[in-house]
């Protein structure tokens, strides 16, 4: 057994706390602590494996998931099934993997923030004061002035369109408008899109909230097809009681 042979069976077995440990798989391993680089990608993925075991072993399947995985194994000629064969471990290890997946977006991954969200927050950011102008109106009441501007859609949702907005201006984030807020009483800023040219996948009306480093906290929030993004030079917490 080469050291690339004794990878790819480590990588398809699936480990029994209550068993023993399969000849074939001790020689792999002694194989692979011959190869200081594959044993180092072997106890990542490993590492990696069991934080997702963790993690299944924490998620009730819904029901419907279960009766089609069962219909599924059910469906298998009991001569053809053999728990030992390498295939068959690999296919158990992917349907798990969909077992993860699926119920991971099905309770709506609260805790994710999307990616291209905080491109747009660090861009939210860094917009110079100089490119922004006079506005003085409540948030909530600055559909309007971004009308007459040329964008459509405009939406300042929950507390944030009771705040007041001094100045505001319209960017563009590649081919993307953004309707720009900037409200220094609340020492924050939002920026209003079309949640569709960013595919943001999240449920209408809730806030979600980062961290984005030291200095910076974020929320995002998508609410009749627009995404609202709110930064602020502060803590998350601090941003939390602001907006909810």
């Amino acid at each position: 057994m080469n050291p690339k042979t004794a990878r790819r069976l480590l990588a398809t077995h699936f480990e029994d706390p209550n068993g023993d440990i399969p000849t074939d798989i001790e020689k792999a391993l002694t194989i692979l602590e011959k190869n200081p680089e594959l044993m180092a990608e072997y106890r990542m993925q490993a590492a990696i494996d069991k934080k997702a075991a963790r993690l299944i072993g924490d998620i009730e399947i819904p029901e419907p998931i279960v009766d089609e995985l069962t219909h599924a194994i059910s469906a298998i000629p009991a001569s053809r099934f053999r728990w030992n064969d390498p295939a068959m471990l690999a296919v158990a290890i992917g349907l798990a993997l969909i077992i993860f997946v699926v119920a991971w977006d099905f309770f709506g991954r609260p805790a994710s923030f999307p990616t291209d969200a905080l491109e747009v927050a660090s861009e939210l950011k860094a917009v110079p004061w100089d490119k922004l102008e006079p506005a003085n109106l409540l948030s909530g009441e600055m559909e309007d002035w971004f009308v007459l501007k040329g964008f459509d859609g405009f939406i300042a949702p929950g507390r944030l369109g009771e705040m007041p907005a001094a100045s505001a201006a319209i960017i563009r984030s590649g081919s993307i408008p953004l309707a720009i807020l900037d409200v220094p009483t609340e020492n924050i800023r939002a920026a209003i899109f079309d949640s569709e040219a960013y595919d943001i996948p999240m449920s209408s009306g809730e806030w979600r909230f980062i961290q984005v480093d030291s200095s910076l906290s974020a929320a995002i929030r998508v609410e009749e097809g627009q995404c609202v993004l709110v930064v602020h030079p502060g803590s998350v917490d601090a941003l939390k009681r602001k907006l909810e």
